[in-house]
């Protein structure tokens, strides 16, 4: 009686309403805040740099080895994958326009949606994932930033001596007919002393800037390194958490029989809950690689758009200090001024071409180097195919045995 009960129970499950089963979970845009507010709860600052919580507290453990009446409590989260619906017509009540450019490569979040509504116990590392991507995010914009105003700030400088020049002439040198004009006067006449002071204070505000400009692209790598080391950790714990709970599922449902009594049944419904058990968990690997995908293509994509952007921003600084020198080289209307112009329009463009052409953000290959490709478990390291093929053939033989007993074997059967 309890055996055909539960099943009516399980048929009302996988026959519910599809339209009232997804009214009853909460919105994609819900399940999306919640991820990213518990993925914000996992973030913290040091010094500015934004970090991974190396344990946050929403980040639940996932216990591999746990009894058969434990695992019935994964039922909804059962029938959530297994009975999920899916939208072939997603975004379809949202209208688009010309400005809202996130509909027209909104495939990653389409499959993101749907692996929140298909797993939504796996959200917690999944907000770790999107923590990770978070946390880049936020040190590439301060980096880019603080770049930028260093890059400001040294073109500032190198037109400091001509603006000093072109615009004061109380500190040029003085020039007469018995001294030599031109770039003499920087070590004669009575400007000399004004004249060194201006160009030491340039070359040292020169110098710290652009050991404030490495210093930050080494900040920034040891902290992506960190961040990632604790995404690892956490990633590489859950998959192998739920290899080894898939390990444990196929060993109860070849052992189901083994540990049962002759007057008690139930062990068949059980060795079925642990099939499905065993058939679920490589799905949750499989959907966490797939989101883990979807956050680092988002990270590439949004590497390149800052990189476009921040590098037309470099090229129209260049060409502003590149014109400013010339109209004040012009100003001066002297050889030093006209020499000093073509030194700062000079320096400014190899500035550009030898500092800022270089990755300004530690690269994609970086991210991949640190987190790595083939520390966990992967989906097609499991092989359940394979063991679930050997549990059918394993019984297939056996009824084969007992039939073959029994004078049963073949047509005759």
């Amino acid at each position: 009686m309890k055996k055909f009960a539960r099943q009516v129970e399980t048929k009302k499950l996988k026959t519910k309403d599809p339209v009232q089963q997804k009214a009853a979970e909460p919105s994609p845009k819900e399940c999306y805040e919640a991820r990213m507010d518990l993925a914000r709860s996992m973030l913290t600052t040091n010094d500015g740099w934004v970090e991974l919580v190396p344990d946050p507290s929403g980040l639940a453990p996932e216990h591999p080895f746990e009894s058969i009446q434990q695992q019935r409590s994964y039922e909804p989260e059962l029938r959530r994958y297994f009975d999920f619906h899916m939208d072939y017509y997603p975004h379809y009540d949202r209208p688009m326009t010309v400005t809202s450019l996130h509909d027209w490569g909104s495939f990653i979040d389409i499959h993101d949606d749907t692996v929140e509504a298909k797993f939504p116990i796996d959200r917690d590392i999944r907000a770790y994932i999107t923590a990770f991507r978070l946390s880049l995010q936020r040190n590439y914009r301060r980096f880019v930033v603080r770049r930028r105003r260093d890059q400001l700030l040294l073109l500032l400088t190198l037109l400091v001596p001509l603006a000093a020049w072109a615009l004061v002439p109380a500190w040029r040198p003085e020039t007469t007919p018995d001294k030599f004009m031109g770039l003499a006067g920087f070590v004669s006449g009575e400007g000399r002393t004004m004249s060194i002071a201006v160009a030491s204070i340039f070359v040292l505000i020169f110098g710290g800037l652009l050991y404030n400009m490495s210093q930050s692209r080494k900040v920034l790598a040891s902290t992506l390194h960190a961040n990632a080391g604790d995404l690892k950790a956490k990633v590489q714990r859950r998959i192998n958490s739920l290899h080894q709970g898939y390990n444990h599922s196929v060993k109860a449902v070849n052992e189901a029989e083994l540990s049962a009594s002759s007057e008690d049944d139930r062990w068949v419904d059980d060795a079925k809950y642990w099939a499905q058990i065993a058939l679920w968990k490589p799905k949750r690997i499989e959907h966490i690689e797939k989101f883990y995908q979807s956050e680092m293509q988002r990270l590439r994509v949004g590497a390149f758009r800052w990189r476009v952007a921040m590098r037309l921003l470099g090229w129209a600084m260049v060409a502003i200090t590149i014109g400013a020198a010339a109209a004040l080289g012009y100003v001066a209307g002297d050889p030093v001024g006209i020499t000093l112009a073509g030194v700062v329009g000079v320096l400014s463009f190899l500035h550009y071409r030898i500092i800022l052409s270089k990755p300004y953000i530690v690269e994609l290959t970086d991210i991949r180097r640190f987190i790595g490709e083939n520390d966990w478990k992967r989906f097609s390291d499991i092989n359940f195919d394979e063991d679930f093929a050997d549990i059918i053939r394993r019984d297939k033989v056996r009824i084969r045995q007992e039939k073959s007993r029994g004078g049963m074997l073949g047509r005759a059967a």
